[in-house]
């Protein structure tokens, strides 16, 4: 059904399955290339369903870092943004 069960903590959590992030990411990819010069209005006529659907299936889990990340493009799992530092005489 594409979740995942665990406890955590004494605390049930249920949780969109990586299978269905990845699903959906393809599925987006997908129509985004479809659509590719095509213009704004005609972009969101069509995310529009397919994210508004997603989301209704998952609302009811614990799923808010899973859509903060479909909305930044960054992967839930990746934490935080990591600062790179060149070694001093490199640049």
């Amino acid at each position: 059904m594409g979740f995942t069960v665990r406890r955590q903590s004494g605390k049930l959590l249920i949780r969109p399955s990586k299978a269905a992030l990845g699903r959906i990411r393809e599925r987006l990819r997908t129509e985004m290339r479809a659509l590719r010069g095509a213009n704004a209005a005609a972009v969101l006529v069509r995310l529009n369903p397919i994210i508004r659907g997603w989301a209704a299936y998952f609302r009811t889990v614990v799923s808010s870092e899973v859509f903060s990340a479909l909305a930044t493009g960054r992967q839930p799992e990746q934490g935080r943004p990591r600062l790179t530092v060149d070694p001093p005489g490199t640049t």
